[in-house]
């Protein structure tokens, strides 16, 4: 999607020769609309949300049932759980920022609120039983994993 959007000749670029090159001038309502959707761009970013959460709330530590969960992994998977919501919220402003009209700015955030919520689809699909009993165990076996909190208790 980023390769699409920022590639020369790509999305980014046509917006721009449509703005400059042709002299249309952004409406205020839509100038309007792109800065009321800021927080709402922010807003639909689960996965940054979910992570800072994640983060302020619980603490890493030893599972002793899983010798080979580390305290680097645990960090690392939350940096690029980070890292995944920091490129969908670009993905998010920029094709928010360069839109002309309403309509296509509307239409861009459904498509990428679809995009972005295929991954729960898959694990609740995989918690569900429909991909094999390898899959549904190993997401249940996610499901059941807690971490503690930084009050020292478990959830």
């Amino acid at each position: 999607v980023m390769y699409w959007i920022y590639r020369p000749g790509g999305w980014c670029d046509q917006q721009k020769k449509e703005h400059w090159e042709e002299g249309v001038v952004t409406l205020p309502v839509v100038q309007l609309t792109q800065f009321l959707l800021i927080p709402t761009a922010i807003g639909i970013t689960e996965e940054l949300i979910l992570t800072l959460n994640a983060l302020g709330k619980t603490g890493w530590t030893q599972i002793e049932q899983k010798p080979q969960a580390t305290r680097m992994k645990y960090f690392v998977a939350k940096g690029f759980r980070a890292l995944d919501g920091l490129t969908w919220l670009l993905i998010i402003t920029t094709l928010m920022l360069f839109a002309t009209d309403i309509l296509n700015m509307f239409l861009n955030f459904a498509a990428l609120q679809f995009l972005q919520s295929i991954d729960d689809t898959f694990y609740n699909a995989a918690k569900e039983g429909f991909f094999g009993l390898r899959l549904e165990l190993a997401a249940a076996e996610v499901a059941a994993t807690t971490l503690p909190t930084k009050r020292g208790t478990w959830r």
